[in-house]
């Protein structure tokens, strides 16, 4: 068969697409098809002026899928496959965008959670910071007071306690 006459037998609808989260796009699709309906298989274009998508289902795809189905032919195939599929379509690039919305909301509360956590870092080496000084300069105190001098223990023996320097308080461990 030669393409042209082949294109001749063919029912084509275009239609416009409108999605209604992007009112400033338009898409248009055009649905061919040999015969009655779907059944006999058709081409699908999508474009949106500047991109286009195309697409082939031959009529093996649609009835190995009823079979699959176990739908009769008639009842599967929709008696107005252009519009089915812009319905479909719409609905597809309606979902598309609305997990692109969702995903950009993720980033964002991603770059918060992030400055949130870097936020709580900062003030916890702070405090560590501070409360590890305090320590040593508790420690410094005590053994100004005591004069680096030996301590007796309460057994009577006279061993040198250990420096107050190298010990931490509860606080830097």
């Amino acid at each position: 068969m030669k393409p042209q006459l082949f294109l001749k037998l063919m029912h084509v609808s275009v239609r416009e697409v409108c999605i209604p989260s992007e009112p400033d796009s338009a898409y248009f699709l055009r649905v061919a098809w040999k015969g009655r309906g779907l059944e006999s298989g058709f081409q699908l274009l999508l474009t949106d002026g500047q991109d286009a998508w195309r697409g082939d289902v031959s009529e093996a795809s649609v009835c190995a899928e009823a079979e699959e189905l176990e739908m009769q032919m008639e009842r599967y195939a929709d008696p107005d496959p252009a519009e089915a599929l812009r319905e479909l379509l719409t609905h597809s690039l309606q979902r598309g965008n609305h997990l692109k919305e969702e995903n950009q909301n993720l980033k964002e509360e991603n770059l918060k959670m992030r400055g949130e956590h870097q936020r709580i870092s900062a003030e916890l080496k702070r405090y560590a910071g501070g409360t590890e000084q305090q320590c040593r300069q508790s420690a410094d105190e005590e053994e100004d007071e005591y004069g680096g001098q030996p301590m007796k223990r309460a057994t009577g023996s006279e061993e040198d306690p250990p420096s107050l320097l190298d010990s931490r308080c509860l606080h830097c461990q």
